[in-house]
């Protein structure tokens, strides 16, 4: 069932509250930015330090996605941030970027053979221990 809009206003009073809570939730969430190697963050989802919960869909990326994320690597493109949560018995949930960490295990894992780069078509046919 759809809510009726409402033309109510908020008032002025409202706004100030809802911008202290704002600024007192953005105080409360603590974060770090750190940069790793591929190796570390590929050993620690190995280990179990990093885990994909439940709730994430599994790897879904083709094979040719992979191969194109893999060659964007190879250019030094910007890689968006990989996002964890640390649970309550320390290991790291990963809440964005399975797709991306785990195509790089697989890669590294030799799971991968290189397909469809356009920006580097001499690595079309070969794996990780190739290069």
């Amino acid at each position: 069932m759809r809510q009726k809009k409402s033309n109510k206003q908020p008032d002025q009073s409202q706004i100030d509250e809802a911008e202290k809570q704002i600024r007192e939730y953005s105080r409360a969430v603590k974060f770090t930015v750190t940069e790793y190697s591929f190796e570390f963050l590929v050993q620690k989802l190995k280990m179990g330090r990093y885990y994909v919960p439940g709730y994430q869909r599994h790897l879904i990326w083709t094979p040719l996605t992979q191969s194109k994320f893999i060659e964007s690597v190879f250019m030094a493109l910007p890689i968006p941030f990989i996002f964890f949560w640390q649970n309550e018995d320390g290991r790291l949930e990963i809440v964005d970027g399975s797709q991306r960490l785990r195509t790089i295990r697989d890669f590294m894992d030799d799971k991968i053979v290189l397909k469809g780069l356009e920006s580097i078509p001499a690595a079309n046919g070969l794996k990780y221990t190739d290069l």
